[in-house]
């Protein structure tokens, strides 16, 4: 089969910008949508984590292949960090509330990403396509 996943997302700006004139509407990417992708793996992990300040191993369940990952914050107040493997480098943050992907996890990575909460704790949902 091909085509298995779908992906729609674009970022839309509406604001006034100091001496642009009118409104100002910016839709990144500005591309054909939707964007169609082969799945060739048979993995799918959704999972809920509670996360503290101090980090600790993504939860990839049985993906082993890489694969194709949506993150989204569920904590109303706190950030929560992606980090590296060996938890040194910061390889991005969501805000409260907020959705960070799709993103690929490599096929051949190695270690473990790992995640935390910026401060107290936060809830993390993670959906893994394996591709």
């Amino acid at each position: 089969m091909a085509n298995e996943i779908k992906v729609i997302q674009y970022l839309e700006l509406r604001k006034q910008l100091v001496g642009s004139g009118p409104k100002t509407v910016t839709k990144l990417p500005d591309n054909d949508l939707p964007r169609y992708i082969d799945m060739s793996g048979n993995a799918i992990v959704r999972t809920i984590q509670a996360l503290t300040a101090t980090a600790e191993d993504l939860e990839l369940g049985e993906v082993t292949i890489g694969g194709l990952m949506i993150f989204r914050n569920l904590d109303a107040t706190n950030t929560i960090y992606v980090l590296d493997s060996t938890d040194t480098t910061v390889l991005f943050e969501i805000p409260p509330l907020e959705i960070a992907g799709p993103l690929r996890l490599e096929t051949g990575f190695s270690g473990t990403p790992q995640v935390k909460a910026a401060a107290a704790t936060a809830t993390l949902e993670v959906l893994l396509l394996e591709d």
